[in-house]
């Protein structure tokens, strides 16, 4: 029986420690995100996603997805835009490259570059022509 109870009490104290940690988490990154991100309403927090913290939110009006890594440094956000919102360069370049194709969705990426924030266009979904 003993030997049954001490990994059992190990366990549960080791869930302990995790959920604290967790809670700890999810403060420093409602912190963040207050500070980043004025007035922005948090809709889920701390889903852990390929090694990265994420958090939805709203700023701006726009559905934000912001991604920390695991030391809860900013790495990037992320949110869909309208075509319209796409640079002409942007919308020149994707027509050059794939001619048979038209941009049906795009999303735009905020991120850390050497201490300057990028903003890049990766996410533009493409549709073959018909015809």
């Amino acid at each position: 029986m003993k030997k049954f109870i001490i990994p059992f009490a190990l366990f549960a104290i080791l869930s302990l420690v995790a959920c604290d940690n967790r809670g700890d988490v999810r403060l420093t990154l409602q912190s963040k995100i207050a500070s980043q991100y004025p007035g922005a309403i948090i809709l889920d927090n701390d889903k852990e996603i390929y090694g990265l913290y994420e958090v939805e939110i709203i700023h701006d009006n726009r559905k934000k997805e912001v991604y920390y890594n695991r030391q809860l440094n900013w790495r990037y956000t992320k949110w869909e835009i309208s075509i319209l919102e796409l640079p002409l360069e942007v919308t020149k370049k994707v027509t050059e490259v794939y001619p048979n194709y038209y941009i049906k969705d795009a999303a735009q990426v905020s991120r850390d570059c050497f201490g300057f924030t990028e903003r890049v266009y990766p996410d533009v979904g493409r549709q073959c022509r018909a015809g």
